[in-house]
């Protein structure tokens, strides 16, 4: 066995010991055998990387797991230390399970390996214990996909992390910088969607009938504030919902419960859909505003087998809005009469509302209360039985203020104002008075003091405007294709300005020539102003109108329309009845005379309208009016100023007299007669003998007719 020599002994084979010994490790030449230098003789961090020459550790040089992490120093072996063999093994599986930990990587193999290695690549097996540390984990590098589900389990924590995700995690501790983008999945959430859970949104992003988001009660949850705060509460947490006819009892149980514990100033918020109820009130003392989710998404229907109104208001200051009401005629046909909206208190605001198929009237105002100063905007309404709109005479219910309102295939006429002090704003009235033979007009004003502005009154089987009181305002009108006369007035004191009258008088289909079939009719009118009206006729066609089109049943009495070509209005303008000191103003009144084959078109009864004032108002004549004169008498027409009398007429008196107004008498025909000086009414410079051709003028202070000219 090889030894080293003995010092003080060994005398004469010393030389031969030392060879012996150093052969053991060294050839001939001095150089270490292959092999002589195991993993037992190197020190920890003894082989650097200045001492290895490239490609010089191959597998050859190593012996079987003799380099293990503790015998490379940090950063020593870099990629051109590695030969193309020793790369290749890298990925093989003949390196030991964690023997390659980073920090023994030079850095270029490090960048290496991350920038080039794949998803999934590096495995657990690979990873020295405590080798990936938080440090080296980029934020949001660690996603949900890279996490399998469940793969991190509570004993894979250790205590202090499970200390702190139990309770010692602070509020808002976590960022959303910490979290990657789709990170948290709804997979990921517990008790997604359950009661007591956390809360999920439909596709439409609403909140699923039956969730109720852990931390809020039904209260909570049903109260949002708007303005000043009025507290909202959603219909359907309180047993209120959409559904068949059958759920109306149930539901008008609980919406009358909802309104009895609401606050004053709530909010009853319904969903869409149609929801049935048998009737609603609205108890006075508490404001209460029902909404719903728009005219044409949300609607409150009636079943069949109902009695009384629908909804009463009876409420100050409350509200509904956004919805449609339907009043269930075509259910409840044995029981009319019955109203959709009566309102009965002062300050409601109805807006944007449908108001339909009630067997009653859509809005009454004032049938048990006053209903003063009511806001109504944007309503439709549609087949009502009765009037689409009413006012209650003597219910105080004055000063409504309405805007933008739109009606057709009503029962009735379509606006009625027996009580007065209504102001309207763009009214639109059509095919109205579909189940009452005389009740039928477009708007019936049997008050006073109403002011509408911007109406129009088309194709109702009556009058388009009724008038049968005083003091009333009208301006920009148009109103055309009614059955009857465009305009029928009795008042007096009333005003209308701006307005076109077109081919009214439809039933007119015989195109008889009658006063009956005049554009406009004032019947015992006195003191009214008319300025600016136009009326025309034409022999255009107008289709006829009845709901069954809608699919409702046929009413009593459509709209026939006016199918033949042919003119229906006999005048432009008819005074009747003692009508008389009405103003007209910048008129144009002359297209009817087409039908009437007078020329100009204007119908007076005998013994009215003489005392009227014209004004700059074209009745399309081509000649003055003829006058007879009668026991020596000659009417100045209220119509013309320039009248033609027979110059063999004797005359003592000239009648038509108003303060500042002038005349001038044309004298036609044949034969002599004389106009005389009476010393009274008429004062001439003298005795006036006409002839064919001449002419007599005059002026008048009220009570006299003074001469102020002649010729012969």
């Amino acid at each position: 066995m090889a030894r080293l020599p003995k010092v003080g002994g060994d005398k004469g084979d010393w030389g031969e010991i030392l060879n012996d010994f150093l052969k053991q490790a060294h050839d001939d030449d001095g150089a270490l055998k292959v092999g002589s230098v195991g993993a037992s003789q190197l020190t920890s961090s003894a082989v650097m990387t200045t001492a290895i020459g490239d490609g010089q550790v191959t597998t050859v040089k190593l012996a079987d797991a003799s380099v293990g992490a503790h015998q490379i120093a940090d950063a020593a072996i870099t990629e051109a230390k590695l030969s193309p063999e020793v790369m290749t093994l890298i990925g093989t599986g003949v390196i030991a399970d964690d023997s390659i930990d980073e920090v023994k990587l030079g850095i270029d193999v490090r960048k290496k390996l991350n920038a080039e290695l794949a998803d999934a690549s590096v495995t657990t097996a690979k990873l020295a214990g405590g080798a990936v540390t938080t440090g080296r984990i980029e934020d949001g590098a660690v996603t949900n996909e890279k996490i399998t589900d469940g793969a991190v389990s509570e004993s894979k924590l250790s205590s202090e992390v499970q200390g702190k995700l139990n309770g010692d995690v602070p509020d808002d501790s976590i960022s959303t910088a910490k979290i990657a983008d789709g990170a948290v999945t709804p997979n990921k959430i517990s008790g997604l969607g359950a009661i007591g859970g956390i809360a999920s949104l439909d596709l439409e992003g609403r909140l699923p009938d039956g969730q109720v988001p852990s931390r809020l009660t039904a209260t909570s949850l049903n109260r949002a504030f708007v303005g000043e705060g009025a507290p909202v509460f959603h219909s359907v947490v309180h047993g209120v919902s959409v559904g068949p006819p059958a759920t109306a009892s149930a539901n008008t149980s609980a919406l009358s419960a909802l309104l009895s514990s609401a606050p004053s100033g709530a909010i009853i918020q319904f969903p869409p859909g149609t929801i049935y109820l048998t009737d609603i009130t609205l108890a006075p003392g508490k404001i209460v505003h029902l909404r719903g989710a728009g005219r044409s998404v949300t609607s409150l229907r009636r079943p069949s087998g109902v009695s009384g109104d629908f909804i009463t208001i009876n409420s100050a200051s409350s509200t509904i809005s956004d919805l449609t009401v339907e009043g269930g005629r075509y259910q409840n046909a044995s029981s009319p009469d019955m109203d959709n909206i009566c309102v009965n208190a002062p300050y409601v605001n109805l807006q944007r509302l449908g108001v339909n198929k009630a067997s009653g009237s859509g809005i009454v105002l004032g049938k048990a209360g006053p209903a003063i100063v009511g806001f109504y905007s944007d309503i439709q309404f549609r087949e009502n039985r009765g009037y689409h709109i009413r006012t209650i005479a003597g219910s105080d219910s004055t000063d409504g203020m309405w805007v933008n309102i739109e009606g057709g295939y009503s029962g009735r006429s379509g606006v009625r104002l027996d009580l007065g002090s209504q102001n309207m704003l763009n009214v639109h009235m059509w095919a109205s008075g579909m189940e009452d033979v005389s009740d039928n007009h477009g708007v019936w004003i049997n008050s006073t003091n109403n002011t509408l502005t911007n109406l129009q009154c088309e194709t109702n089987n009556g009058e388009g405007i009724y008038v049968t009181s005083n003091r009333n305002v009208l301006g920009i009108i148009r109103s055309w294709g009614n059955v009857k006369r465009g305009l029928y007035l009795t008042g007096t004191a009333n005003s209308f300005t701006g307005g076109t009258f077109e081919r009214n008088n439809v039933g007119n289909t015989a195109t008889a020539v009658s006063d009956a079939f005049a554009q406009i009719v004032l019947s015992g009118a006195t003191r009214n102003t008319l300025v600016g009206l136009v009326t025309i006729d034409s022999t255009s066609t107008i289709g006829s109108a009845n709901p069954s089109s809608n699919g409702s049943p046929s009413a009593t009495y459509p709209f026939p329309g006016k199918s033949v070509a042919s003119f229906t209005a006999a005048f432009a303008l008819r005074e009747e009845s003692g009508a008389d000191y009405n103003n007209f103003t910048g008129c144009r009144f002359h297209d009817e005379y087409t039908l009437s084959g007078t020329n100009p078109a204007y119908s007076f009864a005998p013994g009215v309208g003489h005392n009227d004032a014209f004004s700059a108002v074209d009745f399309g004549a081509t000649a003055p009016p003829t006058q007879t004169v009668v026991s020596g008498v000659v009417r100045i027409p209220s119509f013309s100023d320039v009248v033609q009398v027979n110059a063999g007429s004797t005359i003592t008196s000239v009648i038509g007299q108003r303060v500042g107004r002038r005349a001038t008498i044309i004298f036609t025909g044949s034969g002599t007669g004389s106009v005389t000086d009476n010393g009274t009414s008429l004062k001439l410079a003298s005795d006036f003998l006409p002839t064919p051709g001449s002419t007599l003028s005059l002026v008048s202070d009220g009570t006299n007719w003074y001469e102020t000219g002649r010729s012969s």
